[in-house]
């Protein structure tokens, strides 16, 4: 497990059955964090399968200063993907994540990975879970919904929020696309909870 933070924020990562994101933590609010589903980190569209990140397996996890760098490779035959995932904490209250995929396979394909994948997200409770969603027409709501974009006109933002405005806590999904490739927002809440995603096409 690595546990890495600062005065922001805590997170746990689970190594030993592949990559899970097993807790968020605000550190600076005395009421309850954002709970999550434990099979949150990563999700792969693979061949019309859905993988998560119990479908890899640690090959190895090395921390250099700042930033930890676990290595993945699929589990079976038919998923041939190598997975680097890189975590880097500093002062900021941004833990930065990011991915490499690797096809070690002699077919081509053509998989969509989510990344990261936050699951079943609470603040508290459902309820009371808030979501802002930046798109064309803003959706701001603690309604249950489905909210899909990709990065053009209608999405000109690069973040999206999960929040109790009530307790003041909350994290966003946030990315840095400087090149403008392509990337796809998603959030859906349910009677689970909320589901947010980053997905790379």
């Amino acid at each position: 497990v690595i546990l890495a933070g600062n005065g922001y924020y805590e997170l746990a990562i689970d190594c030993s059955d592949g990559f899970a994101i097993r807790k968020i933590a605000n550190r600076w609010s005395a009421g309850p964090g954002p709970a999550l589903d434990a099979d949150s980190g990563l999700r792969v569209e693979l061949n019309g399968r859905a993988l998560s990140g119990s479908d890899f397996e640690s090959t190895g996890v090395s921390v250099d200063g700042h930033t930890a760098t676990i290595a993945l490779k699929g589990k079976t035959p038919d998923n041939p993907l190598v997975l680097g995932i890189t975590l880097t904490i500093d002062d900021s209250p941004e833990a930065r994540l990011g991915m490499s995929v690797a096809n070690t396979g002699n077919d081509t394909i053509l998989p969509q990975l989510r990344f990261p994948y936050l699951g079943g997200v609470r603040i508290d409770n459902v309820d009371a879970t808030w979501v802002c969603f930046p798109k064309y027409r803003n959706v701001i709501s603690n309604q249950q919904g489905y909210h899909f974009a990709s990065n053009d006109h209608a999405f000109p933002m690069q973040f999206m929020d999960v929040y109790n405005p009530s307790l003041g806590v909350g994290l966003a999904l946030i990315t840095h696309n400087l090149d403008h490739m392509p990337i796809d927002y998603a959030m859906q809440k349910n009677d689970a909870g909320v589901t947010a995603y980053i997905q790379y096409p």
